[in-house]
């Protein structure tokens, strides 16, 4: 179920909603530039979930850019901001220049991401109490990472993918395919 209510999405064009605290770290949009190298792709979905996240909750989290204006931490959080025509984001400048370390910093920021796992359990709580909230989840998804199904949708893992002989665990999510 994707929980929508409580949504305040800004009708404003070019409003921004950052988190106050950040507001001394916005920088203009127009000179932030999504990273060509980014080693990590932002298919449709995930830029709609993140403009989602951007219009309810607002930036509650610093993207992190070169001094050039290249993003190498929140790439996706850059096109969903322009999407939303927002004019300005928080932003931290890394702090090394020195290319090699930033490219570094950028596979790490994305790998260490995709290493962690839910807790089914805190997550079904959590789900419980804080009502219709969006959280970016499907109904179907629910279901399946809450144990309410059994059946997997596999569509969205076999593109990314390719299970080795052996191996029935999705390295992207943890769920676990029938041997």
């Amino acid at each position: 179920m994707t929980r929508k209510k409580g949504s305040t999405e800004s009708t404003t064009p070019g409003v921004a909603k950052i988190n106050p605290a950040l507001e001394v770290l916005a920088r203009p949009v127009d000179s932030l530039k999504l990273d060509e190298r980014n080693a990590r792709k932002h298919e449709r979905r995930s830029v709609d979930a993140i403009r989602t996240s951007l219009s309810t909750y607002g930036q509650q989290k610093p993207i992190v850019a070169l001094t050039s204006g290249v993003v190498i931490a929140g790439n996706g959080t850059l096109e969903a901001a322009r999407e939303l025509g927002w004019d300005r984001l928080a932003v931290v400048t890394f702090d090394n220049e020195d290319e090699a370390r930033a490219r570094a910093f950028a596979i790490m920021d994305n790998r260490s991401a995709e290493l962690s796992s839910w807790d089914f359990e805190v997550l079904a709580s959590e789900l419980s109490t804080i009502g219709d909230i969006d959280v970016g989840f499907s109904s179907k998804e629910l279901a399946l990472l809450l144990g309410e199904s059994k059946q997997a949708d596999v569509s969205a893992h076999t593109r990314e993918i390719e299970l080795e002989a052996g191996n029935t665990t999705c390295p992207k999510c943890g769920f676990e395919f029938d041997a």
